[in-house]
This record gives structure tokens, C-alpha cells and sequence, in this order.
């Protein structure tokens, strides 16, 4: 009767081990699975800020074009609300949204799941030593040593909503709807650049952190001289 109870006891507690295997590693999953999608919208935002930015260029540098002209409103305009859109779209947290600041919350609410096992796997078959990814990991976890610090996450957190804080608003009220009580301060070119600079060290942190994976670059490097439509008239 004992050996029974032992037995069942035994087959509990690997029950509840079985559990927490899956929904670790459904979670694992789902985080994976969204920082794939986070990563090529932040991509693609970081690729059209250099391709707007390199469009300004030419314009700028040419006498003949650079005087004034519906179409360069046009141009301004656009590239406003499609990357401040984007941008918006990484700080929402709506439970349906799949987003940069939903993936860090996730992480914080489960800290556990990342763990200093779990992140040295990660650098096993690459040739890292195992005290290079120790030291790696600790940046992340601080004096909790056996799992991420979720309040080093919270930082993160912080620090991306209070970047984004007149980005959004911008875009809130100005680019999604036609607030009656708009804006007064009017984010400048140069403060959606260094967001963008932000939000791309974010992205590569966050993957270090999951996949022990190091991005160097994030913007792709083009297999051709995309400029060169510039070199062909455009009206026949």
C-alpha cells in the first residue's frame, strides 16, 4: 500500500514536471515566434528611414530639384506616417497586438523561463566558452544570478515608453485620427532617427537574450544599386 502511494506520488510530481516543460516551452514559441515578426518590422522601419534619408540626399544635392514642390511634401508626409505607424505599433499592448513592448511584459510576468541553463545552451555548437555566455547572461539577470531580473526589464520598458512617449502621441492624434486637441510639440526628423537607433539596440539585446544570437546589423545590405532608378528618366 505504501509502494502504491509512493508510486502515484512519484507519477504526480512528473505530471506537474511535464506541465511546466510544456508551457515553458510554449511560451519559448511564442516569444520566438513574435520576435521574428517584431524583427522584420523594426527592419523594415530601419531600412526606410536610410532609404528616405538617402532620397533627402540626392534631392539636397542637386540645384535643379531642390527647390519647392508638391511632391516633396508628398514624400515628407509619407514617410511621417508610415514609420511613426510602425513606431506606434511596437508600443501597443493591446492583447491582440504582437509588439516590442508585449514581448518585454511577457518576459517580465515569467522571468523564470530564461534562465542562466537555458541562455548557455543557446551558445553551445558555436565555440563560445561557457564563462563568455556567463558574463553575457549577467547583464541581464544582475544579482539574481539564476534567471533574467525582470526589473532590469522594467528599465527597458521604461525607458521605451518614455522615448516614444511624443512619437505616439503624434501619431495618435495626428496620423491615426484627427484629434481636436492636437499635439503642440512636433517631433523632428532627428528625434524619429534616434528612436529608431534605440529601438534597434532593443531588438538586438532582446535576441542575444533569447537565441544567444549576435546582430551586428540589422538594416540588409542590397544585392543592387537601388538608387539607380534616379538615373533614368522617369517621363518619356
Amino acid at each position: 500500500m505504501c509502494y502504491i502511494s509512493e508510486h502515484n506520488q512519484m507519477t504526480k510530481n512528473e505530471r506537474i514536471k511535464r506541465n511546466q516543460e510544456k508551457l515553458t516551452n510554449d511560451k519559448l514559441n511564442k516569444w520566438n515566434k513574435w520576435l521574428d515578426i517584431i524583427y522584420r518590422e523594426i527592419r523594415s522601419l530601419v531600412t526606410f528611414n536610410r532609404v528616405f534619408k538617402d532620397v533627402i540626399n540626392i534631392i539636397q544635392n542637386n540645384p535643379k530639384l531642390n527647390s519647392q514642390n508638391i511632391f516633396y511634401d508628398y514624400l515628407f508626409s509619407s514617410y511621417a506616417s508610415l514609420i511613426l505607424s510602425g513606431i506606434r505599433r511596437q508600443i501597443k499592448e493591446d492583447k491582440d497586438s504582437i509588439s516590442l513592448l508585449r514581448f518585454l511584459n511577457e518576459i517580465i510576468e515569467s522571468p523564470q523561463i530564461i534562465s542562466q541553463e537555458f541562455f548557455i545552451n543557446n551558445y553551445k555548437n558555436t565555440g563560445i566558452e561557457e564563462i563568455s555566455a556567463i558574463n553575457d547572461f549577467n547583464q541581464f539577470a544582475g544579482e539574481i544570478k539564476s534567471y533574467v531580473d525582470n526589473s532590469k526589464i522594467s528599465n527597458d520598458v521604461k525607458l521605451l515608453m518614455e522615448k516614444a512617449k511624443i512619437l505616439e502621441l503624434y501619431a495618435d492624434k495626428i496620423i491615426a485620427h484627427c484629434d481636436s486637441s492636437p499635439p503642440k510639440n512636433i517631433p523632428k526628423f532627428e528625434e524619429i532617427d534616434i528612436f529608431l537607433m534605440f529601438l534597434e539596440d532593443l531588438l538586438k539585446k532582446y535576441f542575444l537574450l533569447l537565441r544567444g544570437t549576435c546582430i551586428v546589423k540589422i538594416e540588409p545590405t542590397f544585392q543592387y544599386d537601388w538608387k539607380n532608378i534616379f538615373n533614368i528618366p522617369w517621363i518619356n
